[in-house]
């Protein structure tokens, strides 16, 4: 499965990281969002966003989440209609996809994560959590 890859911090800061309770299964590397004091694994157009996980956990685990707010994730995207990125898409927002773990360049709708860099010929871009969708 494609994962969210810590890069940097928009900021020039280190990477910072804070233990959190699973409320569920977490797989390595993917967003996560705050709920009923737990973290679970995102779904599209979520908010409560606190960051990537570092590590996979099961329900009641504890899990690191990698929680800078200007934190920037390489990851993989898709799309059908929309399959690459331009200059005019950094810091456009799209959405998640939680069944592959990747960016999906066709749902703009309740977006969170917004475009910072991409390459098209390995399909992947950079990325932060938009404000609007951080619970932190």
């Amino acid at each position: 499965m494609a994962q969210f890859i810590y890069a940097y911090d928009l900021d020039g800061g280190e990477r910072r990281t804070q233990v959190f309770q699973a409320g569920g299964t977490i797989i390595e590397n993917q967003p996560v969002k705050l709920s009923s004091g737990k973290v679970v694994a995102c779904a599209g157009g979520d908010s409560n966003i606190v960051g990537v996980s570092v590590h996979a956990a099961t329900n009641g685990q504890p899990v690191e989440v990698i929680t800078n707010r200007r934190a920037v994730f390489k990851c993989e995207y898709k799309g059908s209609s929309k399959t690459s990125l331009t200059v005019d898409d950094i810091g456009s927002l799209f959405d998640y996809s939680p069944s592959d773990n990747k960016l999906n360049l066709d749902d703009t709708a309740d977006a969170t994560l917004a475009v910072v860099d991409f390459n098209n010929e390995g399909k992947y871009a950079w990325v932060v959590v938009a404000e609007a969708a951080r619970a932190l």
